[in-house]
């Protein structure tokens, strides 16, 4: 006794071969998809940490030209301290513009840019009070600000 095998009808076999190919079209859409998306967050990723070490060298300009006017008292650096900080608020300002679609990292450089705030304005009064020559002052200003 002779088994017939049922062979598959030609239509079924394109109708499988369509399915495969289908099915391989949509996953290559979704990965191009992700793709995609993920060059997006790197790029994004990629600015926010340009526009940090852009700032971070204004940061320390600021520092070291505030700390060399309290130890010197040269208006040079009282000067370049001034010109520093107004470019610093302006990068901060273009920092938090970046990140405006990202509120975890938008409340994150707005509770940083309140600190060089204050910071520059510590900076700003304690220069102020070195040209008047008011050490009382300046030592007034500083205790206040260690306590807080």
């Amino acid at each position: 006794m002779k088994y017939q095998v049922a062979m598959p009808s030609q239509r079924i076999i394109l109708g499988i071969g369509l399915a495969i190919l289908l099915a391989i079209g949509a996953a290559s859409i979704g990965l191009d998809i992700k793709s995609r998306l993920d060059t997006a967050s790197v790029d994004h990723a990629l600015a926010v940490l340009s526009k940090i070490a852009d700032m971070r060298p204004l940061l320390h300009r600021a520092e070291s030209t505030a700390r060399s006017f309290a130890i010197t008292g040269d208006q040079e650096f009282a000067t370049e301290y001034q010109h520093t900080t107004g470019a610093l608020m302006p990068a901060l300002d273009r920092l938090i513009a970046t990140v405006h679609d990202s509120p975890g990292e938008r409340r994150l450089i707005e509770e940083t840019r309140a600190l060089v705030e204050r910071q520059i304005a510590f900076n700003s009064e304690l220069i102020r009070l070195r040209n008047v020559g008011d050490d009382a002052g300046i030592v007034a200003l500083v205790s206040r600000e260690d306590r807080a």
